[in-house]
Order: C-alpha cells, then sequence, then structure tokens
C-alpha cells in the first residue's frame, strides 16, 4: 500500500507565493511543494532556499520546480501569479493583468490532470477565484479564495490592540470583499465570550471605541504594511498554511474565506467571503450567519462591488 502525500503546487512564487510555501515548510504541513513561477532563476533560489531550511527543521519536505505535470496528483494548488496593486490602485484595478495571468495558468493546470482543491490569493481574490470558478468547471466547494482570512486577522489584531487582550480571544471575521467594502457583523463578533459592544460598554475606558475606524483600519491594514515594505508577505503566508493544514487535516474548523455563494445570503453568482467549515473535501458547509438589516445591507453592497467586476469579464 502507498502512504499518499499530502502535495502542494504554488504557482507564482513571488513575495506572496515564496512565503505561502516557506510557511507549508517550516510548520510542516507538506510532505511535497512544487513550485512554479515566469522567473525560472528565481524560483530556483526560491527552491535552494527552502531545501537550506531543511536540516534545522523537524520535517522533510521534496521540493521540484517548473513542472506542470506534478499537478496530477496534488491535492491542493495555490494560485499566488500576479501583480501587486500600485499606489492609490485598489486591489479590484490589478483585474487585467491577474486575469491574463490566469489564462495563461489554468490550460496547464487542467491539462495536467488535477483534481484536487484551488486556493486562489491572487487580487482581486473574490472575482479571480469566481474566474477559476467559471474557468476550472470544479464543484464550488473544490475553488476557495483566501479572501477576508487574512482581513480576519487585521481585525482581530486590531480589536485586541484596542481592547488590551489577544486576539485569539475575540471571535468573529470580516465579510464581503477582500477590499475597500468589506464588512464587519458587530451583531456576531465576541470579545473574551462577551458580545463585542456590551463587552466595551463594559469598561469606562472603552465606551467611545469607534467601530467604523475599526473597519476602516482593518481595509487598510495590507496598504499600511504595502506602503512600508513594498508587499504583504507573513499574514498572507501564514493565513493560506493554516487554510490548507485545516483541509489536510480535515479539521472542521470555520473560517472566512470566498467562495460562491448560491442562495446563501439572499446571494448568487458571487464569490465573497462568508464563514465556512473547511475539510478535506474543501468547503463542507457555508454558514448562515442572521444579520441585522443594516449588515445585510452591507453585505449586498459588497457582492455588488464584486459583481461589477465579474460583470467585465465573464458575459
Amino acid at each position: 500500500m502507498k502512504i499518499k502525500s499530502r502535495k502542494v503546487a504554488v504557482i507564482g512564487v513571488g513575495n506572496v507565493g515564496s512565503h505561502v510555501a516557506f510557511s507549508l515548510v517550516t510548520r510542516g504541513i507538506a510532505d511535497e511543494l512544487v513550485l512554479i513561477d515566469i522567473k525560472e532563476d528565481k524560483v530556483k533560489s526560491e527552491m535552494l532556499d527552502l531545501k537550506d531550511s531543511l536540516a534545522n527543521l523537524n520535517s522533510n519536505v521534496i521540493i521540484k520546480i517548473q513542472d506542470y505535470s506534478e499537478l496530477k496528483d496534488a491535492e491542493i494548488v495555490v494560485i499566488s501569479a500576479g501583480p501587486l496593486p500600485r499606489f492609490e490602485q485598489t486591489r479590484l484595478d490589478t483585474l487585467d493583468d491577474g486575469i491574463k495571468i490566469i489564462d495563461d495558468i489554468m490550460p496547464k493546470v487542467l491539462g495536467s490532470g488535477f483534481e484536487g482543491i484551488f486556493l486562489v490569493i491572487t487580487n482581486p481574490c473574490d472575482v479571480i477565484t469566481h474566474y477559476v470558478l467559471e474557468k476550472s468547471g470544479f464543484p464550488k466547494k473544490k475553488v476557495i479564495g483566501t479572501g477576508t482570512s487574512l482581513d480576519s486577522a487585521r481585525f482581530r489584531r486590531i480589536a485586541g490592540d484596542i481592547l488590551g487582550i489577544d486576539p485569539k480571544s475575540i471571535l468573529g471575521y470580516s465579510l464581503g470583499e477582500h477590499g475597500d467594502s468589506q464588512m464587519i457583523p458587530w451583531s456576531h463578533i465576541y470579545a473574551g465570550g462577551k458580545p463585542f459592544k456590551e463587552y466595551i460598554e463594559s469598561k469606562e475606558e472603552l465606551k467611545n471605541t469607534d467601530l467604523d475606524k475599526i473597519l476602516k483600519d482593518t481595509s487598510y491594514a495590507g496598504w499600511e504594511v504595502l506602503l512600508g515594505k513594498g508587499a504583504t508577505c507573513f499574514g498572507i503566508g501564514t493565513a493560506a498554511s493554516t487554510l490548507i493544514k485545516s483541509m489536510f487535516n480535515n479539521e472542521h474548523r470555520v473560517y472566512s474565506v470566498s467562495v460562491s455563494l448560491n442562495g446563501e445570503y439572499g446571494l448568487e453568482n458571487v464569490c465573497l467571503s462568508v464563514p465556512v467549515i473547511l475539510g478535506n473535501e474543501g468547503v463542507e458547509e457555508i454558514i448562515e450567519l442572521k444579520l441585522t438589516e443594516e449588515e445585510q445591507g452591507q453585505l449586498e453592497r459588497s457582492a455588488e462591488v464584486i459583481k461589477t467586476y465579474i460583470g467585465k469579464i465573464i458575459k
């Protein structure tokens, strides 16, 4: 009997893809990695650099490069190829370049016989996730965008700093677009087991907490990193590897990721982030939160932003 290995391919090994690969290696999540990038020297160097880390780790990983045929038996393909937004652009402004890259990648991935799960990082994440779903013809549960899994981590970090508690003690998610129109469903956010609004009302020094500013800071957090160091990489690398770990281990944990909705939240034919249960077949269940009327409106407006851009590429 052959033991099946945990095999992941990362397509696009720039700042984001290389940190996804590094996180998979250092956390012992993958047994095999396939790295693919248009820059031959870059991907070879990343492979060698990753291999140099193995002697100091408690895991071993087989690393191969530039071979789409290796994707045939991969469980997960990570798509992280794409341009960074320039100053004063939004993630949505990178759509045209992102689509060209996906159009080049997809025939090669599908031609390999790959039948696993797509994990899309390329921005604009929700629109590209929808496009990959359309191009692949895969079941909806097997095409997932990292979406607001990263924004949710940023939100918990920001809120935790304000409240003076560990971000892991804040339960809740940012939903909608991985971008400027995302929203936070405050009626479903908890701090230390208490509803968030109740928690801040119980402390005199927190009563004037500006919830709108928390949302604004959350949506801007990626820009703060990008403008300071030229790329975001640690946060998304860890977020992506965590999602992969959860699927490999069939953890049935809940994350906010970008998935295609079919009537959930009253929305159809659009990919955006909502809480889902992840298992080893991808999305096991989409969780529908009972949103307030205001929150539902905010989520619908975010969906409309995404749909506007989907309409530009899907006729």
